[in-house]
């Protein structure tokens, strides 16, 4: 669901609502304001009234968008996989790619978009989340889900031998991989570890793994 290009997608939003410029933009605010509280102030600050008071709006006004709090999660995690899958699209789809290069700058963008401390905070907080809320783990995996989809849009090109069934799992494989760089990926780790050059290091395992 792309709230930014068909924000009348999200079927819990009342009739009407999100019809009209004015609408559009209060419904884009409002996902952009509770996707920050998620990522930078944790679950326990996402409640619906605090993410109405940082919007300096009522909490009726917040439930004529989002009737419940779950309707409001679920729009921000759909909201988080189009906005990611439409970055990573655009860093790879460049004239002229073959489709080395372009697995290449998918892994690239990825590990730095990693780094990021709202990517961070935002997929550590849903990680967490789903380990307790059943609610939580259905939207993880949604989320989950597509990214491997699209990874298996890049792996497809590159392991012409191998069945559908063996390029989605090598494409599970290679997702885990690219979620786990936060884990490693800080000052601290990698200077005790020696670790450099991430991305390109990915990269290279990653294809060994393609090519296994």
């Amino acid at each position: 669901m792309n709230v930014r290009d068909d924000p009348s997608k999200l079927s819990a939003l009342s009739p009407g609502t999100a019809i009209y410029p004015k609408g559009r933009q209060k419904l884009q605010d409002i996902l952009t304001t509770a996707s920050e509280v998620l990522a930078y102030d944790g679950y326990s600050a996402f409640t619906m009234r605090n993410i109405a008071s940082k919007l300096g709006i009522t909490l009726r006004n917040l439930q004529y968008y989002f009737p419940t709090k779950r309707d409001l999660f679920l729009a921000v995690v759909e909201q988080m996989t189009d906005m990611e899958l439409g970055t990573a699209k655009a860093a790879v789809d460049l004239p002229n790619m073959t489709a080395e290069e372009r697995f290449a700058a998918f892994i690239e963008y990825s590990v730095h978009d990693n780094e990021t401390p709202f990517v961070r905070g935002f997929q550590f907080e849903l990680w967490a989340l789903a380990t307790r809320d059943e609610f939580a783990a259905e939207c993880r995996d949604r989320m989950t889900s597509a990214y491997c989809d699209y990874i298996y849009t890049l792996v497809k090109p590159l392991t012409p031998g191998l069945s559908p069934k063996e390029q989605r799992g090598k494409s599970a494989l290679i997702l885990a991989m690219l979620q786990g760089t936060p884990l490693v990926h800080s000052p601290g780790v990698e200077k005790r570890y020696q670790i450099k050059d991430i991305a390109a290091k990915i990269n290279r395992e990653a294809l060994a793994i393609l090519a296994s």
